[in-house]
């Protein structure tokens, strides 16, 4: 959970349209299911707080390790949805996913195809640029 929470903190903005996907993504997926809203903010703190407290890469590590591989490109993808949640895909965004790939040990055609759905999926969210 902490890799989707770093998902959500890699622009430094925890944003209405990115706390609304994590929170959706967290209630649908096997290990999160049941959780209520204040589980979820709390695993959204502990997980803020496990990155500034050791940094995005160790936290990525710490996480990757602990998916099976069976559910790593799964985790990816979660990942990137949350990622791009507000719609837009920026240099933090890019290395975030660069560094979630390898953590994850992503094969990188696998992860640029997830990554080219979810842009397409994700278009339409966030605020309109004005």
């Amino acid at each position: 959970m902490a890799i989707l929470v770093a998902g959500v903190a890699v622009d430094g903005v925890l944003g209405a349209e990115e706390a609304r996907r994590l929170s959706e993504v967290l209630a649908t997926t096997r290990w999160a299911i049941g959780l209520g809203e204040e589980a979820v903010a709390a695993v959204t703190k502990r997980g803020l707080d496990l990155i500034a407290e050791h940094g995005l890469r160790a936290v990525l590590r710490a996480g990757a390790d602990a998916i099976p591989d069976e559910f790593r490109a799964t985790t990816f993808a979660l990942a990137i949805d949350v990622v791009l949640a507000d719609g837009r895909l920026g240099s933090r965004e890019n290395t975030f996913i660069d560094q979630l790939q390898s953590a994850l040990q992503v094969e990188a055609d696998l992860a640029r195809k997830i990554t080219e759905v979810l842009l397409i999926k994700n278009r339409a969210s966030g605020r309109p640029d004005v």
